[in-house]
């Protein structure tokens, strides 16, 4: 297959609507579980129709938006579901590692959704410093760094390919930006640029 075939294209597409629907599914279960069922449905309907994933559900499969919808919401619904347990046990912070890694396979921008653990996570250690359970710490920081080495562990595929395609582990393949511009953010032109600005 040259990823040109009919079956090949046929199958991307299929799959692509099923994980964008499976996405769209888990937000809607993990919604009604603090509001309403029928609000949770309408919300789930309505951020669906007023963002751009129909279109890269059904126009554009092959791009990586409708999967990443569905490792978003696998990985936020997993978090939420073993925090409801109580305090998590070691092997959940493992498969919370590899829900990690998939999520940042899919598209590296989702790294960002990590702050929801790294805020739980930090939130816990200023209690257990304050209520003095110095003890407990230890594990909880073993539990941790096993958290990360496991979502290091399952991005291994994504620096793989990139070292063969773009010769470094960390390049993205988009055109090369002369770096982080922090002194000059570039606020108006950000807000109002003809170029995609965020409002105009």
């Amino acid at each position: 297959m040259d990823g040109y075939s009919w079956l090949y294209t046929v199958t991307m597409a299929l799959a692509t609507a099923l994980f964008g629907f499976l996405g769209l599914w888990i937000s809607f279960r993990l919604a009604r579980k603090y509001i309403a069922e029928k609000w949770a449905f309408w919300g789930t309907l309505g951020i669906w129709f007023a963002s751009s994933l129909p279109v890269y559900m059904y126009l554009n499969p092959s791009y990586s938006h409708a999967h990443s919808v569905f490792a978003v919401a696998l990985f936020i619904w997993y978090w939420h579901r073993s925090q409801e347990m109580g305090e998590r046990k070691y092997g959940q912070w493992c498969l919370l590692g590899v829900f990690a890694g998939l999520m940042m396979n899919v598209h590296y921008l989702n790294i960002t959704f990590l702050f929801i653990p790294l805020a739980e996570a930090l939130a816990i250690y200023i209690r257990k410093i304050m209520g003095r359970d110095l003890k407990s710490i230890s594990s909880l920081l073993f539990k941790h760094i096993s958290f990360v080495f496991l979502l290091l562990i399952a991005l291994i595929p994504t620096f793989y390919t990139r070292i063969l395609i773009y010769g470094h582990p960390l390049k993205i393949g988009y055109r090369s930006f002369p770096g982080w511009d922090w002194f000059q953010p570039h606020f108006l032109e950000v807000l109002f640029s003809a170029n995609h600005g965020l409002l105009s």
